[in-house]
C-alpha cells in the first residue's frame, strides 16, 4: 500500500507529464507541505462543501467556505465563502437544509473557476475538513474532470483526529457522537448556526484547534503525520 507522500508523489508526477493547463502546473510545482513538519509551521486551509448529495460522480458543489489557520490561530481575515452554479435543479431538501436557491445558485460562479481559484488557495498548505471523506471526493472528481488527473493533496480530518483520540484513550464511540455540532459541544465551543459552508469551516477551525491544545504536546513539537489516520 502506497504511502501518502508516495501516492501524492505519483499523482504530482502523472499530473505534470500530462496537463497543460497554467493554473494547476503552478499548484503542481509549489512546495507541499511536509508530514514531518509541525502545527505550528504549518498554514492550514480549513475547508467546508455543501453539495446536492454526497455522490461526487453526479451531485455538485452549490457552495463552499474556508478560512485559514497559521502560526496556531484562526485567521478571520481569510475568510471566504462562495456560491458554485449549477444546472441541477435543487431538491425542497436541499433548499431547507442549506438554504439556498436556484436563483441564487444560478448567480454562482462555474465550477472550472471556482476549482481554479480554490488551488491558489491551497497551494502549499495542509487542508482539513470534517468528515473529510466528502470534500475529499469532489475534490478528486472535479479534478479529473477538468484536468484529467488526481489532486495531490494532504488532508487532515477532524473527526479521524477525535476517533484515534479516543481510541488511544480506550474510549468508546456512540453513534452521532462524533458529529461537528457534538464534538463542539464536547469541547464547550459555542453553539453556531449549521449548514452554511463558512460557518462550518470556522467551526472545524475552532474545533481542530479545541483538540490539539487539549490532547497533544505542543503545537510547536506536534507532526503533522501524528494527526493523520
Amino acid at each position: 500500500m502506497l504511502s501518502l507522500f508516495d501516492k501524492n508523489q505519483r499523482w504530482r508526477k502523472k499530473a505534470l507529464a500530462t496537463t497543460k493547463d497554467e493554473s494547476f502546473r503552478q499548484y503542481l510545482l509549489n512546495d507541499f507541505p511536509k508530514t514531518s513538519q509541525t502545527v505550528s509551521e504549518t498554514e492550514f486551509l480549513v475547508l467546508d462543501f455543501e453539495t446536492t448529495g454526497l455522490d461526487s460522480k453526479k451531485d455538485h458543489i452549490i457552495s463552499a467556505g474556508w478560512v485559514e489557520i497559521s502560526k496556531n490561530k484562526i485567521q478571520l481575515a481569510s475568510a471566504e465563502h462562495h456560491l458554485i452554479s449549477t444546472k441541477k435543479q435543487l431538491s425542497g431538501q436541499s433548499v431547507s437544509i442549506h438554504n439556498l436557491t436556484d436563483d441564487m445558485i444560478s448567480q454562482g460562479v462555474p465550477i472550472t473557476i471556482f476549482f481554479k481559484y480554490l488551488l491558489k488557495k491551497i497551494t502549499g498548505k495542509v487542508v482539513i475538513a470534517h468528515y473529510k471523506k466528502i470534500e475529499y471526493e469532489f475534490l478528486q472528481q472535479i479534478s479529473n474532470s477538468i484536468f484529467g488527473c488526481h489532486l495531490p493533496i494532504i488532508m487532515l480530518d477532524t473527526l479521524m483526529i477525535e476517533k484515534k483520540i479516543r481510541e488511544k484513550a480506550n474510549k468508546p464511540i456512540v453513534v452521532n457522537e462524533l458529529r461537528l455540532f457534538n464534538l463542539r459541544n464536547h469541547y464547550n465551543l459555542p453553539r453556531y448556526h449549521a449548514h452554511n459552508a463558512l460557518e462550518d469551516a470556522i467551526a472545524t477551525a475552532e474545533l481542530f484547534l479545541a483538540q490539539i491544545n487539549k490532547h497533544f504536546s505542543s503545537p510547536d513539537k506536534l507532526k503533522i503525520k501524528a494527526l493523520l489516520y
